[in-house]
């Protein structure tokens, strides 16, 4: 297995731990013993087809991977399901606190951008900036491997700053999104909204919990999401929490009862059943067949 990580080894069948510095690099390749897990801990998960096929389950939902392809997901489970013989892909996993050090006061992704990526998290790469995407990911593995001089994690976070900005003026190009192209305080108040649902959405599963805390009423709220999104707060409220499901089933061996008692369902019959509407299956035969 070719891994370039601060991290020791980990033992055969064990996920390695998140590394302190909070960056995780990993080729995979012909000539890496690839067991086709990607660890999790990292919110930011950012992934590229150099060759072959991939196909890569994100939030239970599969996307079929070819040749500059480009994954990004925050905040969403990822694993794969199928790897061809022929496939080589970097794979780079970032915390939040390592993002937030690095980006600082910077957003070079518009509000559009993320809202597309929840949508669809994998974005075909033009040919003519391939070499910019290797470029940039080889130079972040290089400086991982590069040691622990005095000042190694500031070049890191250099190299990750630089490959980000250059990625967000490939991306800034990409496929129309269908969202308005409000520049005003909509697309702010979403993306904080996001934020609190990642913040509070294993505690609070209504509109009104949110709209109190962005100081809106919950009518404003809904207009907002349904403008940005096309979609009602219940579902992306539903569609968060779904996914917090799926992560604690395909990342712990908790019980449906302990799952529902640490998301707030009054008992495991109503998470299954709001789980199997969603999904389409219950809970144990998704934790089954995807892990």
């Amino acid at each position: 297995m070719n891994i370039v990580t601060t991290a020791s080894p980990a033992p055969q069948g064990v996920l390695p731990r998140r590394p302190q510095n909070g960056i995780f690099f990993r080729e995979i390749g012909i000539s890496s013993d690839w067991d086709k897990e990607i660890p999790a801990g990292y919110p930011h998960v950012k992934l590229f087809v150099i060759e072959g096929n991939l196909e890569i389950m994100v939030n239970g939902e599969p996307h079929a991977m070819q040749r500059g392809d480009f994954l990004d997901v925050i905040n969403q489970p990822v694993r794969c399901r199928h790897a061809s013989s022929d496939v080589r892909a970097f794979l780079l996993l970032l915390s939040e606190e390592f993002m937030s050090l690095t980006l600082r006061e910077k957003r070079p992704f518009p509000p559009a951008y993320l809202m597309r990526i929840l949508q669809n998290p994998v974005t075909r790469i033009p040919s003519s900036h391939f070499s910019t995407v290797i470029r940039g990911m080889e130079h972040v593995r290089q400086a991982l491997a590069a040691g622990s001089g005095r000042f190694s994690q500031d070049i890191l976070r250099s190299k990750v700053l630089i490959f980000i900005l250059e990625l967000a003026d490939i991306l800034a190009d990409g496929p129309d999104t269908g969202l308005p192209s409000d520049n005003g305080k909509h697309p702010q108040i979403f993306i904080k909204f996001l934020q609190l649902l990642q913040t509070y959405i294993c505690n609070e599963h209504t509109a009104g919990f949110y709209a109190d805390q962005l100081h809106i009423t919950p009518q404003y709220l809904r207009r907002i999401v349904k403008e940005i999104t096309g979609h009602s707060v219940y579902q992306v409220i539903s569609d968060h929490l779904c996914r917090e499901i799926c992560k604690l089933l395909l990342e712990t061996d908790l019980s449906l009862q302990e799952i529902a008692d640490r998301l707030h369902f009054s008992d495991q019959a109503v998470l299954s059943k709001f789980f199997k509407r969603i999904n389409g299956v219950s809970p144990l035969k998704f934790r089954i067949e995807q892990r």
